[in-house]
């Protein structure tokens, strides 16, 4: 008996110290197709194991035992709930080529539907409307297919929105799908407490640099409103916005709260109360270039901040300072007062000015508007004419963008309007009025390819064009007009040849853009445009091609212009860089 035992363990030792048979697979699902094939194979062990190449042999055939629960499993977040399924499992091939063959017939069956969809929303959110309107529009109704996904998500909605009323303590006493497969039917009960809802409690903001009802108003949580979420979202915004702050923490402060108020702590961190910045740079409109920006961001702690900027260039350079005081809760709202000294060298002449200004920005809506009043000493020379103009010029702006990316934008658009004038009995040497509008869009193309787009009219109303001002006289061509011609060379012409500019202006251009490499690039594009003293000058023509490079602070173009109106003008190199729209 001993020795027959000890032959035995022999045997099963020997049986199981013998290495395993190692084969691969091939796994075949047929009679589904779509999203509940994709499912089968995503939870189909035997495929996901067969993936995964030689395993051995009995792990295949014990996932093959579990394959028919692994689909059943796979269908039902579908709504089928009875399938038939049949398989096949064959191996064949020798040692060391051993091959598994499984096969699965799949009869889905059909898919059950919603007989009932209860929704009840019990505690202090049961009679709040905005959360009873969102239980009418959840995506499950009676009569629908089943789908546990719109299931999850018509759950997700409801708690969302709960939550973001100001429910803190929001869950579901129940939430199920009841399934009765005979009948192919479900129904779905979801009970929705939503607790209390919370009121904003002591908002404290912690910094002492600027007075604290500066920051305030542009907060949009008041004390004793209820609690959201997102306006918490909107008042960072709105804070990062001033350009203060290098960053801003709103928080509510959840274990202080106290009779359904939640004290919320406001910690900005402030930027460097000075920035400077210098740069050396070529553009062919400029030429060579110099610059120097200094920001005083706050000078006072009611915010008020200080703007300059010196530019010293070949043919335009100017010096300026403004100083801003903001009004309003709107960011950028601001009252400035400007001064500003320039001096620049036209085709055929030169201009020399200094002006002081005031002006009120404001954003209505989706707009930025601007209305201002300047005062300007000018004196000028083009051709033989010699002159020193005053101007109290009041006028108006307004401006519009939406882009998606605000420095190299696939999809957007831009528009400004500006109309201003002057009047020789008030403090002015000459009477105008001027309005010109600009317009520019992007949109995409296949292949990391983008179009632009742009155009831009200009009209003076004068008694006199000998009497209008030469900054207010309107000139063609350069890098942002029509490549292929220099810099404010198309406009009217006396009789020496000399470009005196126009009354009127217009501008357009058309350029297609793709990215090859990178951040690099190349660009086709045709411009045209002129200045004169008819409503619709003449148009001079440029066609050619560009170098581009997206830069973080926007696009590096270089350009290869080739006018198409001017003999005389050969090929004409553009450099400059551009942002956004």
């Amino acid at each position: 008996m001993v020795r027959a035992l000890r032959a035995a363990g022999l045997v099963l030792a020997v049986a199981f110290s013998a290495p395993a048979l190692s084969a691969t697979a091939e796994v075949r699902i047929e009679g589904i197709s779509g999203d509940l094939l994709n499912n089968a194979r995503a939870r189909l062990a035997i495929r996901n194991a067969a993936a995964q190449g030689e395993q051995p042999e009995y792990m295949f055939e014990r996932l093959h035992e579990r394959a028919a629960d692994d689909i059943r499993s796979a269908l039902q977040p579908y709504g089928y709930y009875s399938p038939e399924i049949t398989g096949e499992f064959a191996v064949s091939g020798e040692a060391g080529a051993r091959r598994v063959r499984a096969t699965y017939q799949v009869a889905p069956g059909p898919q059950t539907t919603i007989r009932e969809v209860r929704v009840e929303i019990v505690g202090d959110g049961a009679e709040d409307p905005v959360l009873q309107q969102r239980r009418k529009e959840l995506p499950i109704a009676a009569g629908d297919a089943l789908r546990h996904a719109r299931y999850a998500r018509a759950k997700d909605l409801l708690l969302s929105a709960a939550f973001a009323r100001g429910y803190f303590d929001v869950g579901y006493r129940r939430a199920q799908i009841r399934v009765m497969r005979e009948q192919q039917r479900a129904d779905i009960v979801l009970e929705l407490d939503t607790g209390s809802r919370f009121l904003v409690g002591d908002i404290r903001l912690e910094q002492d640099t600027l007075d604290g009802d500066v920051l305030r108003r542009y907060l949009t949580i008041h004390e004793g409103e209820p609690f959201a979420p997102s306006a918490l979202l909107e008042s960072q915004f709105q804070l990062m916005e001033l350009g203060y702050f290098s960053r801003v923490d709103i928080e509510p402060i959840r274990e202080e709260a106290e009779d359904n108020r939640m004290p919320v702590r406001i910690v900005p961190e402030y930027l460097p109360s000075q920035r400077y910045s210098a740069g050396i740079g070529y553009g062919t409109d400029t030429g060579a270039r110099i610059s120097l920006e200094t920001d005083f961001r706050r000078i006072n702690r009611s915010g008020h901040w200080i703007e300059s900027d010196i530019r010293v260039a070949e043919r335009r350079s100017n010096v300026g300072a403004t100083y801003n005081i903001p009004l309003g809760n709107i960011p950028g709202e601001r009252l400035s007062f400007s001064s500003t000294y320039s001096d620049e060298r036209f085709e055929d002449g030169e201009s020399s000015r200094y002006s002081v200004g005031v002006s009120l920005s404001r954003k209505p809506g989706s707009w930025k508007r601007r209305t201002y009043l300047d005062y300007s000493t000018e004196r000028y020379n083009v051709g033989d004419l010699r002159r020193t103009t005053n101007l109290l010029m009041p006028g108006v702006s307004f401006e519009r963008k939406e882009a998606d990316d605000e420095i190299h934008p696939r999809n957007g658009w831009s528009v400004f309007f500006d109309v201003h004038g002057a009047a020789e009995p008030v403090l002015s040497s000459t009477t105008f009025t001027q309005a010109r509008v600009a317009t520019r869009g992007v949109a995409p193309l296949p292949w990391r390819s983008r179009l632009l787009a742009r155009f831009e009219y200009g009209a003076s109303f004068v008694d006199s064009f000998a009497r209008l001002p030469l900054s207010e006289r309107f000139y063609a061509g350069g890098d942002q007009s029509v490549r292929g011609y220099a810099y404010q060379s198309l406009g009217e012409r006396d009789e020496d040849g000399n470009v005196l500019g126009g009354e009127y202006m217009t501008a357009m251009s058309l350029e297609a853009e793709k990215l090859l490499w990178r951040s690099f690039g190349v660009a086709a594009f045709v411009d045209a445009g002129g200045a004169g003293n008819e409503a619709f000058p003449d148009l001079s023509r440029g066609v050619g091609l560009g170098l581009r490079y997206r830069a973080p602070i926007g696009s590096v173009r270089v350009d290869f212009a080739h006018p198409l109106d001017d003999r005389n003008r050969g090929l004409r190199l553009h450099i400059g860089i551009g942002v956004g729209l």
